[in-house]
């Protein structure tokens, strides 16, 4: 007896419903826009921290500072790391002795010219560098950060860094004398060295005058 193959199984496959197709649809296109998202993270350029290092050694002030470290510009801000920062108050012979001044703090500006004269276009809060502080004494401090509020459209081609010492006289009334001085960087926080040339001459003439 022959025996008759049975007839071929209907296949099983069947359309996707519409519900099965937009499911995939969705997660096709968030996979699309978790790889387009990735793409521009990846490819949004990081800002170049600024370099800088510069000292207000060698002039009358007192006390004076010596800085480096580095600046990031940010949204609205110029973040400021002080990997190291000497506080000194040089004496003017080893045999001079006596405190300069008390509850020493130092604070962060970015500043600009104005007519000839340099004005603060932004400011950090202070950070507190010394309770007192003598002649002949120096104090190294680490890993300072201070952020400075620029304002808009301030162009960091034209602008410089600056720190700003501020303590109480150690033998004079505090509510009528304060004892304040700056340092001041030489060249800008972008943009090439000439166009800070004139006040880098100007500090090294007179640092109190230019500074």
């Amino acid at each position: 007896m022959s025996s008759t193959p049975p007839p071929p199984r209907a296949s099983t496959a069947r359309r996707p419903t519409r519900p099965a197709r937009r499911r995939r649809t969705v997660g096709a296109l968030a996979l699309a826009g978790l790889a387009l998202s990735g793409c521009v993270h990846l490819g949004r350029a990081r800002p170049v921290p600024i370099r800088f290092q510069f000292s207000s050694e060698g002039s009358d002030y007192l006390p004076v500072g010596r800085f480096r470290g580095s600046a990031v510009p940010g949204e609205g801000a110029l973040l400021v790391r002080v990997d190291t920062a000497h506080v000194l108050a040089p004496a003017p012979t080893p045999d001079v002795t006596g405190r300069v001044a008390t509850g020493l703090r130092l604070t962060a500006l970015v500043a600009t010219d104005s007519g000839g004269r340099w004005v603060a276009r932004g400011e950090s809060l202070p950070i507190a560098v010394a309770s007192t502080l003598s002649l002949g004494e120096a104090h190294t401090l680490t890993g300072l950060r201070f952020v400075v509020p620029l304002p808009a459209g301030l162009a960091l081609r034209d602008a410089w860094l600056v720190f700003r010492f501020d303590g109480a006289p150690a033998h004079a009334d505090p509510a009528r004398f304060t004892v304040r001085t700056f340092a001041c960087s030489p060249v800008n926080l972008a943009g090439p060295s000439e166009r800070s040339s004139g006040r880098a001459a100007l500090l090294a003439e007179d640092y109190e005058q230019a500074c």
